[in-house]
């Protein structure tokens, strides 16, 4: 299956291997297939066995991460072991693979191995597309391909391979004309018939094209020797989608196509457990091909405009997100109860996305206007309807570890679990603010560090109880009357300084093994939370530096903690306003910020900086001898820091605060076209600030209808999204694997390592 990889080289594929039962199947077939030697030329040559050198152009980032990556991850899976072989010679390579020395190399598309082949008398033949690599313009000097003057100079490969792919790029977008009696898949230079421009061609090394930039008007080359150079995505003029002819191919000798260990090295590239098959972090997309979706409303493509930049999964929430929304016109606030949840999965299903997230509303309302609560139904209860009327999307919902039991939670989510197959996901969060605490017979909300000690305790608790069946606990058996195996089932026997939980959880292990862990904090302590027990991470920030600041503190931490830190995936909240233009979309974005109520704004606001509303002019800027440190703060942390940072880095008045705010709730906020909303959600992707996007509309259901179908699209077009589901379980949508049983260790009540 040929994959197409367009932008900068990132794998980060977290997909679950396969049952074991298959890594065993292929056991066999390897020891059977053993037995035959292979024949070509007369002679016979001897079965490849079951270690498989796999050989790769060392200068390649794709070839040398896939190779890698099918070796650490997916090998196993199939009854092999894949040797990577990094090699310096992409011509010989085909001896090497032809005579067995190699069992395969990726280092070519099929019509050069057909030239190498004829030229060289290599018995090698290309048995599987492996992925595909698309061709992409730069330029530092000019915004559009229509903007190139006439004469321009433009870099591009000086090797017949690659200047080929070029020279049909630039044909295709009409910049030139090849002589028509010419093979296209063989042009050079010579054979351009017309260029109506004069474009004036310099001939460079693959990697020194980047280079050539500032000193010619444009460059083509592979986009992601671009991405590797570190050049501005502003400065691509023209990404044209890959050309499947030239897909990288797995090459094998003649005299072993029909090996077994080449049967299960085809079927390893073609795993769902890499992210060439599934498209885990939206950088791969599968082939062959899909059309993608299309709107009537949308604009017709044009090649020469200025390209933009893609973007993966994520998100939504009940109610759009920004605040000046419920007085829109036409609202009909007796339709935001139960119908409305009910009805908001649809464009979900239709954009593929991972997940429906509701949220919790433990805190009341300021006490000094007290505007009416936003309704709060039970959200595991919501979500259990929501399933049984979809079949993948995921379900999470967010649960107070400060004014909760962990039995109570983890039966909740493991029904829900079972209820949805494999689609739940339990959102940890704690609780701040005395108006919650009130509602659970305190005064006060609990010391900050006091609600994290209390919540790292509790979610371990909860994955103690989730792992207190066995996989293969529950028997069923009616014949002998045996519906499960008392001695696979266990007891935690917990005793810790805020609980004490003797277990076995009543319901059996779920579909996923555990419902996904999923936390959000920004706090030193947050952090520390994510890194030891989350799966998944909601992050807020303003800025691409805050969010790459915060994606390597959680990773780094995580690795330090020993855990993987592809194991985790971190989400930053994103509030979208799409419209068909930008302008449309700032206007759209200033009336429902217009809506916001400024009194309400003022009390959200002073609520959030721990400070009297009072205190806060309008239109002044905030009263920062008032407003103490961020550990000072017994509320929410992660906010008050991005609330703060913000004001003081573009001195903003409270009201213009309010305004910023009201859209995200100090997430950031993106307005524009799907090219707009792409073009960021790229940026933040492809720099590591991100796995996913927190996606958050600025009103339900337009707004997240609107981007499932015309950003969805978008980002098809450019290679960066899923066709579809990789699995059925959020876990499949997340690329997380299923978690093994864990269990205390001896002679301790200790929660074990998540």
């Amino acid at each position: 299956m040929p994959f197409v990889h367009d932008h900068g080289f990132e794998l980060k594929s977290r997909l679950p291997r396969r049952i074991a039962v298959t890594a065993a199947l292929s056991a066999v077939a390897l020891a059977v297939g053993s037995l035959v030697a292979a024949r070509v030329g007369g002679e016979d040559h001897p079965p490849l066995g079951k270690t498989l050198k796999v050989g790769y152009n060392q200068g390649s980032i794709p070839q040398s991460a896939i190779v890698k990556y099918i070796a650490d991850r997916v090998d196993q899976d199939h009854g092999i072991t894949v040797q990577p072989y990094p090699v310096n010679d992409a011509n010989q390579v085909n001896g090497s693979t032809a005579d067995g020395k190699l069992a395969a190399n990726i280092t070519q598309h099929a019509e050069w191995l057909k030239v190498i082949v004829a030229n060289e008398g290599y018995r090698a033949k290309a048995v599987q597309p492996v992925f595909t690599q698309a061709f992409a313009l730069y330029s530092q000097k000019y915004g559009s391909v229509r903007e190139l003057p006439h004469g321009a100079r433009i870099t591009l490969p000086n090797d017949p391979a690659n200047q080929t792919q070029a020279l049909l790029v630039l044909q295709k977008v009409g910049l030139i004309k090849l002589k028509k009696d010419v093979d296209p898949l063989t042009a050079q230079l010579g054979d351009i018939a017309e260029n109506p421009h004069d474009f004036h061609w310099h001939e460079v090394s693959l990697d020194a094209i980047a280079r050539s930039l500032p000193d010619v008007d444009a460059a083509i080359n592979y986009a992601y020797k671009f991405r590797v150079a570190k050049i501005p995505i502003k400065q691509r003029i023209l990404l044209p989608p890959a050309d499947e002819r030239f897909a990288i191919q797995l090459v094998v000798g003649d005299a072993y196509a029909d090996d077994p260990a080449i049967t299960r090295l085809k079927a390893a590239f073609a795993d769902p457990g890499w992210p060439g098959s599934s498209s885990t972090t939206s950088t791969w997309k599968p082939s062959p091909p899909r059309s993608p979706p299309t709107s009537v409303s949308e604009p017709p493509h044009d090649p020469l405009a200025r390209q933009a930049t893609p973007a993966p999964q994520r998100q939504r929430l009940p109610v759009g997100d920004l605040r000046g929304r419920v007085a829109r016109p036409r609202r009909r606030p007796a339709r935001r109860l139960l119908p409305r949840p009910l009805h908001h999965h649809r464009p979900h299903r239709r954009g593929r996305e991972a997940r429906r997230r509701l949220p919790r509303r433990h805190p009341g309302p300021h006490p000094r206007h007290r505007p009416p609560p936003e309704y709060a139904l039970e959200p595991t209860v919501i979500l259990a309807g929501i399933a049984a009327h979809t079949s993948r999307i995921g379900l999470i919902a967010t649960a107070s570890t400060s004014y909760n039991e962990p039995y109570n939670i983890a039966r909740r989510f493991a029904a829900l679990d079972h209820l949805s197959r494999g689609r739940a996901g339990f959102n940890a969060v704690t609780t701040a603010g005395p108006a919650a605490a009130r509602n659970f017979g305190l005064d006060q909300a609990p010391a900050h560090r006091d609600r994290y000690r209390r919540a790292a305790e509790f979610v371990g608790v909860v994955g103690a109880l989730w792992d207190s069946w066995d996989d293969d606990a529950l028997i069923g058996d009616s014949a002998r009357g045996v519906f499960a195996d008392p001695a696979r089932i266990h007891a935690i026997d917990h005793q810790g300084e805020f609980f004490r939980v003797q277990g076995p959880l009543n319901t059996p292990r779920s579909p996923q093994g555990r419902p996904v862990l999923v936390q959000a904090g920004g706090s030193p302590d947050g952090i520390e939370l994510a890194a030891a027990h989350a799966e998944a991470v909601f992050s807020a920030a303003q800025t691409l530096d805050e969010g790459t600041a915060y994606y390597r503190a959680v990773k780094s931490r995580a690795a330090a903690l020993g855990r993987d830190p592809d194991g985790i995936v971190v989400l930053p909240g994103l509030s979208t306003v799409v419209a068909a233009t930008r302008d449309e979309a700032l206007e759209r974005l200033n009336g429902l910020q217009d809506l916001i109520p400024l009194a309400y704004g003022l009390d959200r606001l002073a609520a959030l900086l721990g400070i009297d509303a009072d205190a806060l002019e309008p239109d002044a800027e905030l009263p920062w001898d008032l407003i103490g440190p961020a550990e000072n703060v017994q509320g929410l942390q992660t906010f008050f820091t991005v609330t703060t940072d913000l004001a003081r880095r573009e001195r903003l008045t409270a009201r213009q605060l309010i305004r910023r705010l009201g859209g995200g709730l100090g997430h950031r906020v993106v307005a524009g076209g799907p090219a707009d909303i792409a073009d960021t959600i790229e940026e933040w992707f492809t720099s590591g600030a991100a796995d996913g996007f927190n996606l958050m509309p600025d009103v339900l259901p337009g707004g997240l209808a609107a981007f499932a179908e015309h950003v969805v699209p978008e980002l098809r077009r450019r290679g960066l999204f899923r066709d579809d589901y990789a699995g059925t379980t959020l876990r499949d949508h997340f690329g997380l694997a299923r978690p093994s049983v864990a269990r205390y260790a001896p002679d301790t009540a200790e929660v074990p390592a998540r």
